[in-house]
């Protein structure tokens, strides 16, 4: 019901009929098809190699070393340099 309606509906139904009419005429229906099944393979290969990637062994990072308490006067100095610019 909304399609006929709908005035933006019922004009992309038209168009949808008319591309769809041309395709078989002109015999495009295989090539289409064989580009249709192309796209869908490859985008199959890289959603499976990307989630393969994701949900592989995660690579270990190296550890964060702690800052000792003798590098706080250190800090003090820089924040000093710093405000001073």
């Amino acid at each position: 019901m909304a399609v006929l309606f709908n005035p933006l509906y019922f004009t992309f139904l038209l168009i949808a009929l008319a591309s769809a009419y041309a395709i078989v005429q002109l015999g495009l229906v295989g090539p289409l098809y064989q580009v249709s099944r192309t796209i869908a393979g490859e985008l199959q290969r890289q959603a499976t190699t990307r989630l393969r990637e994701h949900f592989s062994e995660p690579v270990l990072a190296q550890p964060v070393r702690a800052r000792s308490l003798s590098t706080q006067p250190e800090n003090d100095e820089r924040e000093e340099e710093l405000r001073t610019l």
